[in-house]
């Protein structure tokens, strides 16, 4: 199932550069190198989404780490590719976020987040409201109740708009990431 994720996901990026209602995918892809505390996650060079009109792009790839089909994503300033081992925004374990649906695929995430050490479903829900509650309205994170979990990202049968939603999910939960680390945010969503 988690290959034919990949390969769903991939065939709606054969026709690069791919447009969205919010941005495009770039034809080229650069290199990135992101990591986590025990050492580096070997990454093919990602595909860029630039989101049109903030400033804001999503490298994105398939790795291997759970699954041979992993998704590890990172919003970055234009231009600012993680090239030392930088930590995700988020990663989607192929085996845990890829529901069938049809004969597609939907990619969904249970709110599962590290920064360190393992960050409460509570915690990052508190983050995300302190810092980008209308984009969390628009990812679709509701609050920390189980029940609100896990969240739709989208499905294969529309990439491009997979890729819109994945985007405002994985910058997100980069805000609330760099919120519990005090670092710096990123600039706001226009909503």
């Amino acid at each position: 199932m988690a290959s034919e994720f990949q390969n769903h996901f991939e065939r709606g990026l054969r026709t690069l550069p791919l447009t969205t209602r919010h941005g495009f995918v770039r034809a080229d892809r650069v290199p990135v190198r992101m990591g986590y505390p025990g050492g580096g996650h070997a990454v093919d060079p990602a595909w860029v989404f630039a989101h049109s009109g903030t400033g804001l792009e999503m490298v994105f790839q398939f790795f291997s780490n759970f699954t041979e089909h992993d998704l590890i994503c990172k919003v970055v300033e234009a231009g600012e590719y993680p090239v030392s081992g930088e930590g995700a925004s988020v990663q989607f374990n192929a085996g845990r976020c890829v529901e069938p649906r049809g004969d597609e695929f939907a990619l969904v995430h249970h709110g599962e987040v590290t920064v360190g050490q393992r960050v409460s479903r509570q915690n990052l829900v508190a983050s995300l409201s302190a810092v980008c509650p209308d984009a969390m309205a628009l990812a679709g994170i509701i609050d920390a109740d189980p029940g609100s979990w896990p969240v739709t990202i989208g499905a294969t049968t529309d990439v491009a708009e997979l890729i819109d939603r994945l985007f405002v999910f994985a910058y997100c939960i980069e805000q609330a990431k760099r919120h519990l680390r005090e670092e710096p945010a990123l600039r706001a969503l226009l909503t």
